[in-house]
């Protein structure tokens, strides 16, 4: 039956791959862009300068998940619900109370203009490639009745001020102190937690709170861990990462060895874009965030690196 329904979807929306072939003249690049891919999809990614290069890793990125760029940016900008329906609402109000937006506009402002540039100059990349890098868009905007939302610098830094949330992991464990605090006192919390001694004079000021306030402090953080569990749940949620160094005395051949765990959870399509980026002064060959430029990662001949949430 799934093989069925697959032919099915299939043989009315078409397939979606990304052009790989021929030419294309865009508004953007500087210098001309070759892109090359390999067996497996991965882009090689060949530019005359730093401008190009993130724009073609942008083009790439848009050509094969553009879909999944686009939930990113709506949950990041709380317009989530525009495109699901009711069930975004939620997400919508925790991301906007949060302000990953409106703090992402806030840093873009404040870069110099070199690193500005080259997050626009990715942005567009991705802008271009979700329109113009295959014959037809991605399925879920055929079945959504919807179009890509242009893609921009702001939204790249509220992207990695979304990963960077989804990381810290003690949400639950945060909410629950405070309950205990507000039902039973500070006291109590003390008993259950040791812990909590760190934050007890900000937790003696609330103790009690919720009586006073006619139990609406109880009421708002259960309604605030129900939209976090639903916030979550559509964004995806990790904890904590780790990494190692090995030192060349210690390795058979002489050379460093460097391992990295980001922690980040596995799903379909992934977190990760493996991309092959190069230029006349650099390369870099390795992982970088759907949605964001810059190979964090990876290695480029000579060095190899990673990034945990230390």
């Amino acid at each position: 039956m799934k093989q069925i329904s697959r032919l099915l979807f299939q043989s009315i929306l078409g397939r979606r791959l990304p052009a790989d072939s021929g030419a294309l003249r865009l508004e953007g690049p500087i210098a001309p862009i070759r892109i090359a891919r390999d067996q497996w999809g991965i882009p090689y990614i060949e530019a005359q300068n730093d401008h190009d290069a993130w724009f073609g890793l942008g083009f790439c990125q848009g050509q094969d998940r553009a879909f999944q760029i686009e939930t990113r940016l709506r949950v990041v900008r709380g317009t989530l619900a525009e495109l699901i329906g009711p069930d975004g609402v939620p997400i919508d109000r925790v991301s906007r109370s949060i302000g990953f937006y409106r703090s992402a506009q806030a840093q873009l402002a404040a870069l110099a203009r070199p690193e500005r540039e080259l997050l626009e100059a990715f942005a567009r990349g991705v802008t271009a490639g979700a329109a113009r890098g295959g014959e037809r868009l991605a399925h879920e905007f055929t079945l959504l009745r919807s179009q890509p939302t242009p893609y921009t610098a702001a939204d790249v830094l509220g992207l990695l001020k979304l990963i960077s949330f989804l990381l810290a992991s003690n949400w639950d464990v945060e909410m629950a102190r405070l309950l205990v605090a507000q039902l039973d006192g500070v006291d109590a919390l003390l008993a259950l937690d040791p812990v909590a001694r760190y934050a007890r004079e900000d937790l003696a000021e609330l103790e009690g709170a919720d009586a006073r306030s006619g139990g609406r402090v109880r009421e708002a953080v259960v309604s605030l861990h129900r939209e976090l569990q639903m916030f979550f749940t559509a964004a995806g949620r990790s904890g904590g990462s780790n990494n190692w160094a090995v030192a060349p005395q210690r390795t058979r051949r002489g050379n460093p060895i460097v391992a990295n765990d980001p922690h980040l959870p596995p799903g379909l399509p992934p977190h990760w874009y493996l991309a092959h980026v190069r230029t006349p002064q650099w390369r870099a060959v390795g992982a970088c965030l759907a949605g964001a430029p810059g190979i964090i990662v990876g290695h480029n001949g000579r060095v190899a690196w990673g990034v945990t949430a230390g």
